[in-house]
């Protein structure tokens, strides 16, 4: 993912997008606000999750449409590919929708965690990878078999697909 920001104010932000797994990523990082803002929307029949600054499912993630009904969320320090566990505390908060099959997440937190094992966001320019993961087996059943993974790479503010 490529984080661009602006000259006159303090924003930065970057995108991720998946069409074959209608998977969509939005982040904005404002110092204003001292907070990231997080657009996030997948298929609404499935769990699936982003993993920031690293290009395996390691480190900082937020799991997204998990449990018994939709619009759950948590964040997790990933060991790999294991099952997540959310961490303690959990500093994300926000809404959900659906909508055509799809669920919508808004979602924010601070942009300096409270948990030092959750990634600080900036807002200067930077490139990081972004992984993801997709399943509509139960969360627990999904290693080898759902898990699907990809570095996002940014370039002028357009994310692309490549292999890990």
């Amino acid at each position: 993912m490529s984080i661009a920001a602006s000259v006159r104010a303090a924003i930065a932000w970057g995108a991720a997008e998946l069409p074959a797994y209608d998977l969509k990523m939005f982040a904005l990082m404002d110092d204003a606000s001292q907070k990231v803002y997080f657009q996030m929307s997948g298929p609404s029949n499935a769990w699936f999750g982003w993993g920031f600054g690293s290009d395996t499912m390691q480190g900082y993630a937020i799991i997204l449409n998990t449990g018994a009904g939709a619009g759950n969320y948590f964040e997790s320090t990933m060991q790999g590919d294991v099952q997540p566990q959310p961490d303690s505390p959990q500093e994300i908060s926000g809404t959900y929708c659906v909508t055509n099959g799809i669920i919508y997440y808004s979602l924010e937190r601070a942009l300096t965690p409270v948990s030092a094992s959750h990634l600080t966001f900036t807002t200067a320019p930077t490139n990081f990878p972004v992984t993801w993961a997709v399943g509509t087996r139960p969360f627990n059943q999904h290693y080898g078999r759902d898990l699907r993974r990809r570095c996002i790479c940014g370039a002028a503010h357009r994310a692309t697909e490549l292999e890990c």
